[in-house]
């Protein structure tokens, strides 16, 4: 098991979060409780599409080096050429949340289609012992 600090930013409380295969499990010094993993997703403690970003790694580098190129690009465009390209940007952004999205929900469906299979499927050749 893995143990990871989060900060509850409603309530300013810490809580260690015990992450098994099956649930999520807060611990707090007035309050022990157990949710499975759906109601963590519901009630937004689990957020898959939040991540930090490692200092130094392959995606930091190409975000800072787009960072640079946009500064350069800005620099040389007139102001309706910057509205343009504003909506152009934000156009990509929701076409990323999107790709995200599906990407995410083909991995959640293939994850409940191994399981499943782990669970239904029988060999054609051997039996259990």
């Amino acid at each position: 098991m893995e143990t990871y600090k989060l900060k509850n930013v409603i309530k300013q409380q810490k809580y260690d979060l015990t992450i098994t295969p099956f649930r999520v499990i807060y611990r707090h010094a007035e309050r022990r409780s157990f949710m499975t993993t759906i109601e963590n997703l519901y009630y937004g403690n689990i957020v898959p599409a939040e991540k930090g970003i490692k200092r130094g790694s392959e995606y930091s580098k190409l975000l800072n080096l787009a960072a640079r190129n946009e500064e350069k690009l800005s620099a040389t465009l007139t102001k309706d050429q910057k509205i343009l390209f504003e909506k152009y940007k934000e156009c990509c952004m929701d076409m990323y949340g999107i790709a995200e999205l599906e990407a995410f929900v083909s991995g959640v469906k293939l994850g409940v289609n191994i399981i499943v299979e782990t669970y239904t499927d029988s060999s054609q050749n051997f039996k259990e012992i």
